[in-house]
């Protein structure tokens, strides 16, 4: 490793840091921004936005549960190849189990229409099996 690289790397984990920092003071938004803007060159920082948004997913409605499935989904796309792809797949396979089951919940409790938008977004990205 060059000392450019180790000098990149060091910057990289910085802001990883910084925005681990910011999420749990609660600033959201400059975490987020943060992580966006070094999903291409650090390789947690996929891994961590996407735990963050499936964490957020058990707190939500499921318009937004939906809308943060694909915005954890499309970071794969947006790091351009650079993300741990063991972890990053980790929390996806549980994103997805959890639409699953709120699904079915959804399904019994006769929220059709909810079950219905659930299981299309695991079609359209091709997560479901």
């Amino acid at each position: 490793m060059g000392i450019i690289s180790y000098f990149k790397n060091l910057h990289y984990d910085n802001k990883l840091n910084k925005a681990g920092r910011l999420l749990n003071d609660g600033s959201f938004q400059a975490a987020e921004e943060i992580y966006l803007s070094i999903v291409d060159k650090h390789p947690q920082a996929a891994c961590k936005l996407a735990e963050y948004y499936y964490v957020q997913s058990t707190k939500a409605d499921v318009k937004k549960v939906i809308a943060l499935f694909k915005k954890a989904f499309d970071l794969k796309i947006k790091g351009a190849g650079v993300y741990d792809a063991i972890t990053y797949g980790h929390v996806l396979s549980n994103f997805v189990k959890y639409i699953k089951s709120r699904a079915s919940s959804c399904f019994e409790s006769g929220a059709f229409d909810d079950s219905f938008d659930l299981t299309s977004v695991l079609i359209e990205t091709k997560t479901g099996s």
